[in-house]
């Protein structure tokens, strides 16, 4: 019973800190703490924040950890689990937001506006951003997690989107969890298919991006890969 009422009384003036302060003058482990109150009721939560801290390397590591990985850790269940990943993806959900109706006209707009899909990801992941003629976002789509390959990122279905989403011209991106931001033979076979699938559409590919950690490779501004989108008039002022 005191143990509890410690818990209920360390929660409380966290909170209240929180309230008055908020997050800045709070260490990476209190703000997990603190976010796993909602997840792991009359528990401290301190030294479970540490280990997941410990294991994943940060907290945006924790947030964007997959789902399998989280519930390996002891005393992270999958309600729990499902409230760190919830918060991890709300990021780029808010930055993307904050961002919309602003046009995405210039490369590095576009890697910022698509970057933080990448950001820790350890496995490879496919998204689609949708445009409008005045270069605004329309939506950004996850066609799908593991490998680009033709089968996984498949033109039928990212001609599809194109079209659900009323997009007058779009850019792919992947990453590279492990490696460097250079195009692969599939890469560039699948970047080959969709120009010719969304050209059929009057759908312009403007542009296929590689994300490496903090770094990211644009075919479009490789002249080596440039001729891919030469027979595209769409021009985004790159």
């Amino acid at each position: 019973m005191l143990a509890d009422n410690l818990h209920r009384g360390h929660r409380k003036r966290m909170k209240a800190q929180f309230l008055q302060s908020g997050a800045e003058h709070f260490e990476s482990h209190q703000l997990l703490e603190m976010l796993l109150f909602y997840g792991i009721p009359q528990k401290d939560t301190n030294p479970l924040a540490h280990k997941l801290l410990n294991e994943f390397g940060s907290l945006s590591g924790v947030l964007n950890a997959d789902f399998e990985d989280l519930c390996r850790i002891d005393g992270i269940s999958e309600h729990t689990a499902t409230l760190l990943m919830l918060c991890g993806q709300l990021v780029p959900r808010c930055y993307q937001e904050k961002q919309n109706r602003r046009p995405l006209d210039t490369e590095k707009a576009l890697a910022e506006y698509l970057q933080p899909h990448f950001i820790k990801q350890k496995k490879e992941k496919v998204v689609l951003l949708s445009l409008n003629n005045r270069k605004e976002p329309l939506a950004c789509t996850i066609v799908s997690k593991g490998s680009i390959t033709a089968a996984e990122a498949g033109a039928r279905e990212i001609v599809e989107i194109a079209l659900r989403t009323k997009a007058t011209a779009v850019v792919l991106a992947h990453n590279h969890p492990a490696g460097h931001p250079i195009p692969s033979a599939e890469d560039l076979a699948v970047t080959k298919q969709l120009v010719r699938a969304l050209q059929l559409v009057d759908v312009l590919l403007v542009d296929h991006l590689i994300f490496v950690e903090d770094e990211y490779l644009s075919l479009h501004q490789q002249p080596r890969y440039a001729p891919i989108f030469s027979n595209f008039m769409y021009q985004i002022d790159l």
